[in-house]
């Protein structure tokens, strides 16, 4: 996992597969067509065909979130690890390896794709990003209250990415082993 599997590797997200119904949908929510008027005024030599197809493109970037920060995020605020920031218990210079038993972590994402023409920003376009993640094997290593390593486990999931009311996409993973132990450099307090 050293080229970290992003959310773009979870959803295999191409603009091409949105089907022609998404696509008219998301043209006539209030947001598009907010923006298309704003567009049409402040930068006309823009054609919308142009300006919607980069906003479409712009979902890809948002996309570009690592899954291990969804992972370590969940696990810092994880009330069986706080334990571990113990130094009485835990010496700052013992290593422990903590085996996770198999767990969901639910995560929700609100990200937001700012439209920018000639340095302003015109609009902003907010999305929902619902994961469910299930991990089994998955062993953490904590050194001095931190994680600082994760080693592989297996991992199945599903999630959806929503604009206002509209579902783009939806897909759910086949079991896949994590490739490789991620090391977190200082660490991740917990």
């Amino acid at each position: 996992m050293n080229s970290s599997p992003t959310l773009n590797h979870f959803f295999l997200f191409d603009v091409q597969n949105l089907t022609q119904e998404k696509l008219a949908n998301i043209e006539s929510s209030g947001e598009i067509a907010a923006l298309r008027e704003i567009l049409s005024q402040k930068a006309r030599e823009i054609p919308w065909p142009l300006a919607f197809g980069d906003i479409l493109r712009g979902i890809k970037e948002l996309l570009d979130v690592k899954l291990q920060d969804i992972l370590v995020g969940a696990w810092e605020k994880t009330q069986e690890l706080l334990i571990y920031r113990d130094p009485e218990k835990y010496p700052p210079n013992d290593t422990i390896l903590v085996h996770l038993v198999e767990h969901t972590i639910n995560s929700e994402l609100h990200p937001t794709l700012e439209v920018v023409v000639n340095e302003l920003v015109v609009g902003k376009i907010k999305f929902i990003i619902n994961l469910a993640l299930n991990l089994k094997g998955v062993i953490l290593k904590i050194k001095g209250g931190k994680i600082k390593e994760i080693l592989p486990g297996s991992c199945k999931g599903k999630g959806s990415l929503a604009w206002e009311k509209f579902v783009l996409l939806e897909e759910e993973t086949k079991t896949f082993i994590l490739p490789q132990s991620l090391k977190l450099g200082e660490g991740i307090p917990i």
